[in-house]
């Protein structure tokens, strides 16, 4: 339900699955999502969000 919220039409693929936590890319790549395995929990953002280079 949130992912299709948050799909604005698009698809979100899988990229990776680490044993943690899944993440996701929309389609269009404008968002990204993070899901936990423990705590089954998902957080969304923006691509550009993402690219902000950290130190």
């Amino acid at each position: 339900m949130l992912f299709a919220q948050h799909s604005d039409g698009e698809s979100w693929d899988e990229i990776l699955d680490n044993g943690f936590g899944k993440t996701y890319r929309r389609s269009d790549m404008m968002r990204f999502a993070l899901w936990s395995y423990a705590m089954d929990f998902n957080t969304f953002g923006t691509m550009a969000f993402n690219e902000i280079k950290w130190g």
